[in-house]
């Protein structure tokens, strides 16, 4: 991570955040075998600003995720990589600690499939010394690794059909929340 202050007020600032790593996972079941190795980086600019005071402020910016996955199922080989570019934007409203509104939308375009318009909003209040509601709603995706994920059952004696090329899952998420 790196970013720097645009502005003395330390108000607005531009950021790099990456990360990558490699993951090796061999799996022995009886006359079944699993070998995987999986690549991964993910890489943000981001710009972070306010709007007219610091009751409002914005994160807008660019990702870019890439996921290379190698695997030896039984002895049968398989390959994949995913590219997928995205940008997002952020809108915080905060009122004196009480109440903040945070509403986002990320768009992903996934080299392989349609586009992934992904909204959220997140609310917080706190009616009393102590007391804090949260309500939380948004969309997202992924793109599952069905062997790696599913390892268990290489140790049983069930027979694996994969019929159609794995594609992504979609899900919406929600949530309402109290604490004293």
């Amino acid at each position: 991570k790196t970013g720097i202050f645009l502005n003395e007020a330390k108000t607005n600032s531009i950021a790099v955040i990456a990360s990558g790593f490699f993951h090796r996972q061999d799996g022995f079941y009886g006359l079944k075998t699993y070998l995987g190795q999986q690549g991964n980086f993910f890489g943000n600019v981001m710009y972070q600003g306010i709007i007219d005071n610091t009751n409002h402020n914005i994160v807008t910016g660019a990702t870019l995720m890439y996921d290379k996955y190698d695997e030896t199922v039984n002895g049968e080989k398989f390959e994949r990589q995913f590219i997928v570019p995205g940008v997002f934007g952020e809108y915080t409203y905060n009122y004196l600690d009480k109440f903040t509104l945070v509403a986002g939308v990320k768009l992903d375009i996934p080299d392989q499939f349609t586009p992934q318009f992904n909204p959220r909003l997140h609310l917080k209040y706190a009616p009393g010394k102590g007391a804090t509601i949260r309500v939380s709603a948004g969309r997202g995706f992924r793109i599952p690794n069905v062997y790696a994920e599913n390892s268990f059952v290489f140790a049983s004696s069930r027979h694996w059909m994969i019929e159609e090329k794995p594609t992504y899952e979609v899900a919406w998420n929600s949530g309402i929340s109290y604490m004293q």
